[in-house]
């Protein structure tokens, strides 16, 4: 398959229209906490907190997009 803009491969897809719901969430005070930790106790502390972002997300029938900064985007 080509590149994802290759005019081809949409026109191979079916059109289908969806109702979707973003979801974004960050962590609140996030610049405050990462200024008292060490680098990689920020590392823990934000792996820690998006794997219970992404096990609620996904126990909510949704899927995680991306992983911004401090920040999950999930679709549901």
């Amino acid at each position: 398959m080509g590149s994802p803009l290759d005019a081809a491969a949409f026109t191979e897809q079916e059109d289908e229209r969806r109702t979707v719901t973003v979801l974004h969430a960050d962590i609140v005070g996030f610049t405050r906490i990462a200024e008292q930790l060490s680098p990689e106790q920020t590392k823990s502390f934000v792996e820690a907190i998006f794997a219970a972002f992404t096990r609620e997300i996904m126990s909510h029938g949704g899927r995680v997009d991306a992983y911004i900064g401090d920040a999950v985007l999930a679709v549901f």
